[in-house]
């Protein structure tokens, strides 16, 4: 119930876009220096700032899928992200406690992955893993350029 009123509560400009609310799984196509980065750059940023006013109570976390995509071959869920912040922070680091509290509680998570086409022989695993992130709180903002999505099964 708190994310279905979390994914309504956007602001005006993402109301305008997405008047029933933020999609599950929302893929953002670009060809390169358009702004793809920038752009998870700063819906991270708006999440965080003035109280999660502007996007509605999410917690956000963003990964670039160059370094995340070769460790999700053997895991599934969240599991690749608290070893990718583990290995990048460090366990007792705010990343990871953030990230394990927000899931516990089942807080709206918004998983900004940047970059699918950076992740080369990896897009293939990226998608499968994707497929299984399936609680109802968590939301996916995935970047890329077209032609690395020519041709994949991306689903829901």
């Amino acid at each position: 119930a708190a994310s279905r009123r979390a994914a309504k509560q956007l602001s005006e400009p993402l109301r305008e876009l997405f008047p029933n609310g933020l999609p599950r799984r929302l893929l953002i196509t670009g060809s390169g220096g358009s702004g793809k980065t920038t752009c998870t750059k700063q819906v991270a940023v708006e999440a965080c700032s003035a109280g999660f006013q502007r996007l509605a109570h999410f917690a956000p976390f963003r990964f670039p899928l160059q370094e995340l995509a070769p460790r999700l071959a053997q895991e599934s869920g969240l599991n690749p992200l608290y070893e990718f912040l583990n290995d990048a922070y460090g366990s007792l680091q705010v990343h990871v406690k953030a990230l394990e509290i927000a899931d516990s509680r089942g807080d709206p998570l918004l998983l900004l992955l940047d970059g699918l086409d950076e992740a080369h022989e990896h897009r293939h695993q990226v998608v499968t893993w994707l497929e299984t992130i399936t609680a109802p709180h968590i939301y996916v903002i995935i970047t890329s350029r077209p032609a690395a999505v020519d041709g994949l099964a991306l689903g829901n």
